[in-house]
């Protein structure tokens, strides 16, 4: 499937409680032109899937695309550990380990799922990933599908590693619904029944990740990771940062 980045312009702009995100593959002859386009048109962060894409996030023919990335102040938002809901050009893409080439040309990146599934080298990816943030300040990761029947386990983790939490960037993978009734017996019954009746399934998914020990900073810091990007299109920043 293929959605045009103009397309998408087009809602965010007729839409502007929604922010513009572009998707453009680095390998492409004119990756840097497009970089350059999508970004006048407003573009927040760019999104890869590299299990998918087939890209080698290592490449030298990366390189060029990630330091104007750095220029534009846009960041770059990549699916992290394994792939199991798309046709994959090869799993070892989503190693987090390779998200250290755009990190050194100071890239902001997010990597999505926190990594949650699959493993390399005898450890998981999610621990691979945890292991990088003391490093790189410039590292996030996103909570997107953890509540999912696929990744519930992994939220536990992510809640029990307190020492990531100021890393966690609210994600939701809409419209995938959360598997509510897997954390019946797992969360607190109110907790649960609560979020049960919640029929708008972001508010579900915001519930059980609250009463799985998820701190409620992770709804605002995605706004505070793409600021540096608002601010360089002229929107007013609010008081809160």
């Amino acid at each position: 499937f293929f959605t045009p980045n103009d397309y998408v312009a087009r809602l965010a702009s007729a839409h502007p409680e929604f922010l513009f995100g572009a998707s453009i593959h680095p390998y492409r002859p004119d990756a840097l032109d497009e970089l350059d386009r999508v970004a006048a048109l407003g573009a927040v962060l760019v999104k890869w899937i590299p299990n998918v894409h087939g890209m080698d996030l290592a490449d030298p023919r990366c390189r060029a695309f990630y330091r104007r990335l750095a220029e534009h102040k846009i960041a770059l938002l990549v699916h992290a550990g394994d792939e199991q809901a798309m046709a994959i050009a090869g799993q070892e893409f989503g190693d987090p380990r390779r998200l250290v080439a755009p990190l050194e040309d100071g890239v902001t990146v997010i990597a999505a799922h926190v990594a949650s599934l699959g493993s390399r080298d005898g450890r998981t990816n999610f621990e691979h990933l945890v292991e990088m943030f003391p490093r790189w300040p410039n590292l996030f990761a996103d909570t997107s599908a953890l509540t999912l029947f696929t990744r519930w386990r992994v939220l536990r983790d992510v809640a029990e590693h307190t020492e990531i939490h100021s890393r966690l960037i609210h994600g939701s993978d809409f419209p995938l619904p959360p598997a509510s009734s897997l954390y019946l017996g797992r969360i607190a019954f109110g907790d649960w029944w609560h979020a049960w009746l919640r029929e708008n399934p972001f508010r579900r998914d915001f519930l059980i990740k609250q009463a799985c020990g998820l701190p409620a900073s992770i709804y605002a810091r995605g706004f505070e990771v793409l600021a540096p990007r608002l601010r360089n299109r002229g929107a007013r920043v609010p008081s809160i940062l």
